[in-house]
């Protein structure tokens, strides 16, 4: 009985150590397995993520660039530049004893600008010094029946200067028009290109004689002045609309260059 009773309790020990065994060998490939699988799954679920990080990168990319294409098609109207010309282009020959004006009447009206530039090309005075050309700005067209259309020419007219004055005189400041001096080029015996951007004071007064889309240019070239041809460049002030797309566009270079460092 005693030995019995020892072979079952030791069967009995053996077979709970067996099952103690099945069962910590259970738990531990639970454990593995359930390692595994959750590795997995983290796996997948960072994979996934870096998937969808790598997608919204594409796309806030994408976005960036084309905040920029726009702001660069924007550019292209960023402060349109309107060039004009007289016809002739160099007012046919700019002679002693006579006053010109440039009429320009095909402005955009409540347009303002921001910048100005008068161009006279290879400008010279062939008769020798002393020599003086006055050039004013004129805040409408000059009309009137003491002014001549020169050689037929649409837009420029011309007058004889004011008799009895003295040589080197400024005839435009007897005319009587609302007017201010741009420039006076003195004693020019050769050839050259002249250009004189606008200041500031003479573009907010350009900016008010143009608000009706008209102006004039006056010469009045005391000795005989050539060129070959004479231009106004005038470079209009961006609306505000476009501004706003400009910011955008250089937000969208500064969130580029920020996503390659």
């Amino acid at each position: 009985m005693l030995i019995t009773g020892l072979m079952t309790h030791q069967y009995k020990t053996l077979i709970i150590l067996i099952v103690h065994l099945a069962v910590l060998k259970h738990i531990v490939f639970g454990i593995i397995i359930d390692a595994y699988i959750m590795s997995k799954f983290f796996k997948k679920q960072k994979n996934f993520k870096k998937y969808k990080q790598t997608v919204l990168e594409e796309k806030m990319n994408k976005f960036l660039a084309g905040l920029v294409a726009v702001g660069a098609m924007a550019s292209l109207s960023f402060g349109d530049v309107i060039t004009l010309s007289p016809t002739p282009s160099n007012i046919g020959s700019l002679n002693e004893g006579e006053s010109y004006a440039w009429n320009i009447t095909t402005l955009p009206v409540g347009v303002s600008y921001q910048s100005a530039e008068l161009v006279i090309n290879n400008l010279s005075e062939s008769f020798g010094t002393p020599n003086a050309l006055f050039v004013h700005l004129l805040a409408n067209p000059v009309h009137g029946p003491k002014w001549w259309k020169n050689n037929g020419s649409p837009d420029v007219v011309y007058t004889e200067d004011a008799l009895g004055m003295p040589p080197l005189t400024d005839d435009f400041n007897l005319f009587g028009f609302t007017n201010i001096s741009l420039v006076t080029y003195n004693n020019i015996t050769t050839p050259v290109t002249e250009t004189w951007d606008f200041t500031g004071s003479q573009l907010s007064t350009l900016n008010s004689y143009a608000a009706d889309g008209k102006i004039a240019i006056g010469f009045d070239p005391d000795c005989h002045f050539t060129n070959t041809g004479i231009t106004l460049k005038l470079t209009t002030v961006p609306e505000p609309g476009m501004l706003t797309v400009l910011g955008l566009s250089l937000l969208g270079l500064l969130g580029l260059a920020r996503r390659k460092k």
